[in-house]
């Protein structure tokens, strides 16, 4: 029967289909495969990004207890202040509030601490590498005046900007005067303007249950009265770790910081790290240091005692000092210290000496093997990435770790040496 001419005629070619090329096919397949690969990996990175931004929420990052605030590293903004006041219910029961490096302006810093304005109760505060301005400042002072049991607090890098942006910051310190029962002043990265200076000497003279005091990194300028600093400091009969570590001190400085501790009997940890400390700064610390018999931490790490001098003082300070259980002297440029073995089998108390980092010959570390074993009351000494034999820039790494074996009494005469 004829096909009539109203019926649709096919517009593709059947046999055109079986004869398509096979390679073609494969490639379409696989494309298509790479499409839907690429969809999915589209689909997994959304759902990453939304489970950052829940991470990196305000809720996410807030710990929070009855009486315990804690917010680390988190830009805090005008949108958040309203979850902070609805998570803390009861600031009047609050104990410890951290806020370190939250980057708070000083509109978002004055409306915190006005919202807290029923806290009487705090103990612990952390406001490091935050920066106040001086309506900020006022805000806080009066917090301070309020929570008169607090006992640590922590300005760290807080007070930083004050010689930039020049505003009054010794309403600060006349709050902190009022807190009498602080144990722990962190005010590292402090700097010594005409606004402030005095004012913080005045503070601790008022603080005498302080048992640590962190000045690290702070700047004192060449008319600062640091010797009313140390005698305020002889007020406080409770301190026990003082830290100047990377201060720059002066040569006056370093007279008055002589005194201190030949008459302070109460010190146990001294950081005088990172203070371009010489021969001549050392040979006015030595004797008081022989003296005090109550420092047991003492760390110079990173001054400048490349000489014959500054050997000898070191060499002794091991030898007469009673108290000193821990001497870092890492990075201090030392080269020729064989007059510190003999000395260190005369000391019984010294237990850790740390030499990382120096110019120690090959011939010296032998020297110092055979003495440190013999040492009765060394348990560690570090001697790596000293000028042993060096090939590529490799330093000899050389670590002594004595065993100590508790069968009633302190058995040393086993030693185990590592060479890493």
């Amino acid at each position: 029967m004829s096909q009539h001419w109203f019926e649709e005629i096919p517009t593709e070619d059947p046999i055109a289909k079986v004869n398509v090329d096979p390679h073609e096919l494969n490639n379409l397949e696989k494309k298509e495969k790479e499409k839907e690969k690429e969809k999915e990996e589209k689909e997994k990175e959304n759902e990453k990004k939304k489970k950052r931004s829940i991470d990196n929420s305000f809720e996410s990052k807030v710990k929070y207890e009855s009486d315990t605030f804690k917010l680390n590293a988190f830009n805090l903004n005008l949108e958040d202040l309203c979850n902070f006041e609805k998570i803390i219910t009861s600031p009047s029961t609050l104990k410890v509030l951290e806020l370190p490096s939250c980057i708070l302006s000083p509109i978002v810093f004055t409306k915190i601490f006005s919202s807290l304005i029923t806290c009487s109760t705090l103990t612990e505060l952390n406001l490091h590498n935050n920066l106040p301005d001086n309506n900020a400042s006022k805000v806080l002072a009066n917090f301070l005046k309020k929570n008169l049991n607090l006992q640590v607090l922590r300005l760290s890098r807080s007070l930083v900007g004050i010689a930039e942006i020049e505003t009054d910051q010794s309403i600060i310190f006349e709050s902190i005067a009022t807190l009498t029962q602080l144990k722990i002043l962190d005010l590292c990265a402090f700097i010594d303007t005409r606004y402030n200076g005095n004012e913080l000497t005045e503070a601790l003279k008022k603080l005498e249950n302080l048992e640590q005091l962190e000045l690290a990194s702070s700047t004192f300028n060449a008319s600062f009265d640091f010797n009313s600093l140390l005698l305020a400091l002889n007020n406080c009969f409770k301190l026990k770790i003082l830290n100047f570590s990377g201060c720059k001190l002066y040569g006056n400085y370093i007279q008055a910081l002589s005194s201190f501790i030949r008459y302070n009997h109460s010190i146990i940890f001294i950081n005088l790290s990172k203070n371009n400390l010489n021969s001549e700064h050392l040979k006015l610390l030595q004797p008081a240091i022989n003296l005090n018999t109550s420092i047991q931490f003492l760390s110079f790490r990173a001054n400048l005692f490349n000489n014959s001098n500054c050997e000898s003082a070191i060499a002794k300070i091991i030898s007469t000092n009673a108290s000193i259980i821990d001497l870092n002297l890492t990075r201090c440029k030392l080269q020729n210290i064989t007059n510190i073995p003999s000395n260190l089998r005369e000391n019984c108390v010294l237990k850790r000496i740390n030499l990382t980092a120096n110019n120690i010959a090959e011939k010296s570390i032998s020297s110092l093997l055979n003495d440190f074993i013999h040492c009765p009351s060394l348990i560690v000494a570090d001697l790596r990435f000293n000028n042993g034999k060096c090939k590529n820039h490799k330093r000899e790494s050389l670590v002594i770790q004595r065993l100590i074996e508790l069968d009633g009494t302190l058995n040393t005469k086993k030693l185990q040496i590592n060479y890493k």
